[in-house]
């Protein structure tokens, strides 16, 4: 046998206990046997009709709902943008307002401390002219006590 002839009595013909998988060995065509798929084949394709439009109707409600929560995705992600726009917005005052405070309290503490030497200076003057006076107020009483004693 030769070759060619080999291989494609093998493709038409399978030989017996193949490994083709979905290979059925038919036998040749017979009009009733024919007709006989041709019903089969139509009462199948008949089933498959309303099998069909359920499916084709539980894919369209599958892309409805898949629509919808994208939708309600895309929503939430928005508020949630806003939300933190907003609580960045907060944030940023409150952060403003509080630098605001921090530099109104170093300009006083700077204030204060260039004024502690002059505060310091006029104490110790302060001091000097109180104790001055206490004695000038001392000399005064033991004036007036010689004066009374004499």
């Amino acid at each position: 046998m030769p070759l060619a002839f080999c291989c494609v009595s093998h493709s038409v013909f399978p030989p017996i206990g193949s490994a083709y998988v979905g290979v059925r060995n038919l036998p040749l065509s017979h009009p009733l046997r024919d007709q006989s798929n041709q019903i089969v084949l139509q009462q199948e394709i008949s089933d498959a009709g309303p099998e069909l439009e359920v499916l084709r109707s539980g894919m369209a409600q599958r892309d409805t709902l898949i629509a919808d929560l994208r939708h309600q995705v895309d929503r939430q992600s928005q508020v949630g943008k806003q939300e933190l726009l907003q609580q960045r917005s907060d944030l940023n005052q409150r952060l403003e307002t509080a630098e605001s405070k921090t530099q109104g309290l170093l300009d006083k503490l700077h204030s204060l401390e260039r004024q502690a030497p002059d505060d310091k200076q006029r104490s110790i003057a302060l001091e000097a002219k109180l104790t001055d006076l206490n004695r000038l107020l001392r000399d005064r009483e033991a004036t007036i006590d010689r004066s009374r004693n004499s």
